[in-house]
């Protein structure tokens, strides 16, 4: 009777202390995480993502994949899922997903071509491709295979700023490390 009687004050000492720990934990410690769940990569057509751009003034990403390409893969795990690349890209681009196997159809200079015949427009020979456009439409640059997030950001802060028309990539690099 003894042992029931202890088991139960320290049933009743204990239940109080494992609720207030989850009440917090779901209070401040899954606030962040659910935050950083809802911050998805808003993708565009080609098409679609043209006239946003332009509408919007603002620089457009176009990435071109293939579904077998495991340095696209990672690419999308890595860096596409960084959530400060989704912030800047979300705020400041508009991102145009296009895999250069696929057969659907997208408006290219008013008429209709595939994605895998936009990516050979655009001259894309290895994946993962990004080219960065202005929000006309006109031409800024390609970079060609995998990148990592913190080299990605510094890509997007570049051409976001314009920064591309004032000075190289590798000047831009030098004068970042020395105000690191």
């Amino acid at each position: 009777m003894k042992k029931f009687i202890r088991t139960k004050s320290f049933l009743f000492f204990l239940l109080p202390i494992i609720l207030i720990f989850f009440s917090f934990h779901l209070l401040w410690g899954g606030e962040s995480k659910e935050k950083e769940k809802n911050t998805d990569l808003i993708w565009y057509r080609y098409d679609l993502g043209l006239k946003k751009a332009e509408k919007g003034k603002k620089h457009l990403l176009l990435y071109f994949y293939t579904k077998y390409c495991g340095y696209c893969r990672k690419m999308e795990k890595n860096t596409f899922s960084d959530r400060r690349v989704k912030e800047i890209l979300n705020d400041n681009y508009v991102s145009v997903r296009v895999d250069a196997g696929s057969r659907n159809k997208v408006k290219f200079d008013g008429s209709q071509i595939t994605e895998r015949e936009l990516a050979l427009k655009y001259r894309v020979r290895g994946y993962p491709s990004n080219w960065f456009l202005k929000p006309d439409g006109e031409k800024i640059a390609p970079v060609i295979g995998y990148i990592d997030p913190k080299k990605f950001l510094y890509i997007l802060e570049y051409v976001k700023d314009d920064t591309y028309e004032k000075m190289s990539f590798s000047e831009y690099m030098k004068r970042k490390k020395r105000e690191e």
